[in-house]
């Protein structure tokens, strides 16, 4: 009876296939779900923003990865008692926005953010400028002081006068206007300057004086 005994023999193997194939489909699909859930839930963890706060102090604030900044502005608005729109936090050259997340940023451990007060209209513009795209009419001025102990970063446009800037350096240092001298390449910045004029594009480095 040999065509018997193959016959059972060929459809017990058929059998045999057929259920673990089924059961291995069903657990793939389970992890994958489980997976996925342990992945959006952990993937949202809590990160520790450090924040150089008017170049004095590092704060330190938590929040989740996918929160965006809206509390942080919020946070340094009622601590200066200023609106929102004066509040200007950066990551190196790059504004941050209120709709940004430490996610969207790709911020890590080891970032350490700029923030600081800005004339209302200047943080308006910046937001304004990631909507339009209009990166090219903003020049990100970084200004140090003589002992490069110190230094602020700025956003001014480019046909926008520097007294703006002086304005912000003084009210950021707590010293006089007429106390301060900009320099531009050792050539001296006049408060009726423009960076249009002086042909400053996207990122400067300017040298602070400041006179007793």
């Amino acid at each position: 009876h040999p065509p018997v005994d193959d016959l059972e023999y060929d459809v017990e193997i058929v059998s045999l296939e057929e259920k673990p194939e089924s059961i291995e489909t069903c657990n793939n699909d389970i992890i994958a779900l489980s997976d996925d859930e342990i992945f959006l839930k952990d993937d949202n963890y809590e990160i520790n923003i450090k924040v150089l706060w008017r170049s004095n102090r590092i704060d330190r604030l938590n929040m989740h990865r996918y929160d965006n900044f809206e509390k942080i502005f919020q946070y340094y608005a009622d601590l200066e008692k200023v609106s929102v729109n004066e509040i200007l936090i950066m990551k190196k050259e790059k504004i941050i926005n209120r709709t940004d997340t430490p996610a969207s940023l790709k911020l890590s451990i080891i970032d350490i953010l700029d923030g600081g007060i800005v004339n209302p209209g200047m943080n308006v513009l910046s937001e304004d400028k990631d909507k339009n795209n209009g990166d090219d009419n903003i020049c990100t001025i970084k200004v140090q002081t003589a002992n490069k102990k110190q230094s602020l970063t700025i956003p001014l446009k480019r046909d926008q006068q520097f007294k703006t800037l002086f304005a912000n350096c003084a009210e950021q240092l707590g010293v006089k206007e007429n106390s301060l001298k900009l320099y531009f390449d050792g050539e001296q910045i006049g408060p009726t300057d423009t960076p249009e004029l002086l042909d400053l594009e996207g990122e400067a480095c300017i040298d602070l004086h400041i006179s007793t």
